[in-house]
């Protein structure tokens, strides 16, 4: 198969796969010297790496067959991911929020070699997998670079805190969090209820800002 054609052809051409650091190690690259930014890009790199091995070797589908239906085709393991990664050290608001972003083309090869499109049960699904691997990962690298930090408990959603950093520095470098948590208690008094995860990412998405010319 033609791989441009495919990507012409396909509902989806790419994925948008976004990958933060927590904000005290974000703080810790900002404000660390050379060597200490040095060994902190090494360790995200080797994390991302990581997480994509991991991602080809367990996540990573396309399916075959003649059914005319999708659930009529076989889903087999797929290779071969191309894409272009791009790093931002900065949130919008201007705060230390060091992440990028891998863009991913839905073309890959099946197990023949053949070009197909990617085969993914759920869009959500995937990208929370890839980000609780690639937390669990970066804790690993981050440690290995400094032993002498420790972590915090890790919460529901697979990120985790350094004990050396205070709540209050990891807030006062939040701008964007403290203005959803704002947002979001506002919208509960003005309905009367609790705004559920829907409700939150609405939130999070109305409020926002637009990055800056550049």
């Amino acid at each position: 198969a033609d791989g441009e054609r495919l990507l012409r052809e396909a509902a989806v051409q790419g994925w948008d796969l976004t990958f933060s650091m927590p904000k005290d190690v974000s703080v810790l690259h900002a404000v660390g010297g050379r060597e200490t930014r040095q060994k902190l890009d090494g360790a995200f790199n080797r994390a991302f790496a990581l997480t994509m091995e991991k991602f080809e070797q367990h996540l990573l589908f396309v399916r075959i067959g003649s059914g005319r239906r999708e659930a009529e085709r076989e889903a087999v393991p797929g290779s071969g991911v191309v894409g272009i990664r791009y790093e931002h050290s900065y949130s919008r608001e201007g705060d230390p929020q060091l992440h990028y972003h891998a863009m991913i083309s839905s073309v890959v090869q099946d197990p023949d070699g053949d070009l197909r499109r990617m085969w993914v049960r759920s869009p959500g699904e995937l990208k929370g997998t890839l980000g609780y691997w690639h937390e669990a990962f970066l804790r690993e690298e981050v440690s290995r670079e400094f032993p002498g930090l420790e972590w915090e408990p890790v919460a529901e959603n697979g990120t985790a805190h350094l004990t050396q950093f205070p709540a209050s520095l990891r807030d006062s470098t939040s701008t964007r969090s403290r203005n959803i948590k704002e947002a979001v208690a506002t919208w509960e008094k003005a309905s009367g209820r609790k705004a559920n995860s829907a409700v939150k990412q609405m939130v999070t998405l109305q409020t926002r800002p637009r990055k800056p010319a550049v």
